[in-house]
């Protein structure tokens, strides 16, 4: 099984490359799955503020193939919400959720409780509520719900754990 792993990716931003690294590391430890992220081989530099993959500048072409292809690769997407609370657009995210949702992919997202749209109608955004399986307030709650509790065992064909 594969899981990709969406998300803003802010220049300098340390927390939109920790997160992918701490899910990445639980889903490699306890579960059966290969991670892809679009943040995989590349390196932000802040003093020049640019961000490199061997030596290389990625261009706009290259960052949006790479990523649909990892999407079309993979079984589930994670979709991480957490810097559009901190007013980040998230375009690439959106784009990647649609792109996911078009492919037919399982898609998780991650919308925090203090995540407001200004609207008490709909307090998720329709298209992220109805394009995502379930929605976690944190990563640690998806982590919880398919590693602790055993979730990534049915699409492994173990049941509750058992063969």
């Amino acid at each position: 099984m594969k899981i990709y792993l969406a998300g803003a990716i802010r220049d300098g931003n340390k927390y939109d490359i920790e997160w992918r690294d701490k899910i990445a590391y639980k889903l490699l430890r306890f579960a059966s799955v290969k991670v892809l992220s679009p943040t995989a081989g590349k390196r932000y530099f802040p003093e020049t503020k640019s961000w490199q993959c061997c030596g290389i500048p990625p261009t706009a072409n290259s960052i949006v193939r790479q990523d649909f292809a990892m999407i079309d690769q993979s079984d589930i997407v994670i979709c991480n919400f957490e810097a559009l609370a901190e007013g980040y657009p998230m375009l690439g995210t959106l784009v990647e959720l649609g792109y996911a949702t078009a492919k037919g992919k399982l898609i998780y997202s991650i919308w925090p409780t203090r995540l407001k749209q200004g609207n008490e109608m709909f307090p998720v955004h329709p298209f992220v509520e109805v394009n995502s399986a379930l929605l976690f307030p944190s990563m640690y709650d998806f982590l919880y719900y398919f590693i602790d509790c055993r979730y990534c065992d049915v699409f492994e064909g173990r049941i509750g754990g058992r063969q």
